[in-house]
């Protein structure tokens, strides 16, 4: 159970953005998003801003409908940046919609295809760029959670290695960087520079590559949410809570806010208490 002592305690890093009061989050930020937030079983809805700044592209499981609002049955999910790249998606079966998550069930070909001009940026920003996710796998298979048109471009992956199922961020020539893949939530960044690319895992440094080898996409290049553009049997066999694509890489202090924020709306608060 999550009680009102776990939230006030996994917020301490952030305690100049809110105060606790008798159960309920009380924040006085003036700008930010709106976020759901449960508390002991009550659910209440805060500002809790995300960094902004570098935003390009931002797809929530809880907002598929738009900021404060969820659908159950859209086919589209609605991109929070403002810059309008909506995911439509392309397989109507395999997959639903839970109250805070994109599920995928079935590993037939399901998947979002973000606008063609959001390809188009994140190319642009290639060299200076960071990719936050929160998603869990169900099963131990090779899937994808967000994707090009193949395995050797931009990819976060978990896949079958050894009997076990690991969690890869594929970028090109860039090496492997690997971890156990939860089978439960968690959040995951990858920030690119020109000179390395940095992952990250619950907001600490996990690994990084001092190569940075990116090639240029095609045409065909389309980044896809929950799978692959080439391969359908990478579809996405798990939950996909939220991707926020940034233009800049994001520092080691913004990372471990964002994941923060995302360990209290997405359940991952067990995790941070453990660490601290």
């Amino acid at each position: 159970m999550r009680t009102a002592i776990s939230i006030a305690l996994l917020l301490a890093p952030l305690q100049a953005f809110g105060t606790e009061m008798a159960g309920v989050l009380s924040w006085t930020i003036p700008e930010g998003e709106v976020a759901r937030v449960e508390v002991d079983g009550q659910t209440v809805w805060p500002s809790i801003p995300y960094v902004t700044n570098g935003l390009i592209a931002y797809w929530d499981g809880v907002w598929n409908a738009g900021l404060g609002r969820h659908d159950s049955s859209t086919m589209v999910w609605r991109d929070l940046s403002g810059n309008g790249f909506d995911a439509t998606q392309r397989v109507a079966t395999g997959w639903y919609w839970a109250n805070d998550a994109y599920v995928g069930v079935t590993n037939n070909g399901h998947k979002f295809k973000p606008h063609y001009e959001f390809s188009r940026q994140f190319d642009a920003a290639r060299t200076n760029h960071t990719v936050e996710i929160v998603s869990s796998a169900s099963v131990k298979q090779a899937m994808a959670t967000f994707g090009g048109y193949s395995m050797y471009r931009v990819n976060f992956e978990y896949f079958s290695q050894n009997g076990n199922l690991r969690f890869r961020w594929w970028y090109n020539a860039t090496p492997d960087m690997n971890i156990p893949a939860p089978m439960s939530r968690a959040s995951f960044a990858v920030c690119s520079t020109p000179s390395n690319t940095v992952f990250y895992s619950g907001g600490s440094l996990a690994g990084s590559a001092v190569a940075n080898t990116y090639s240029k996409p095609t045409t065909l290049d389309t980044l896809f949410i929950g799978g692959e553009g080439s391969r359908d049997n990478m579809s996405m066999v798990g939950e996909i809570c939220v991707i926020r694509v940034y233009n800049r890489a994001l520092s080691p202090a913004e990372i471990a806010h964002n994941a923060a924020i995302d360990s209290l709306r997405f359940g991952i608060i067990q995790q941070l208490l453990t660490d601290q």
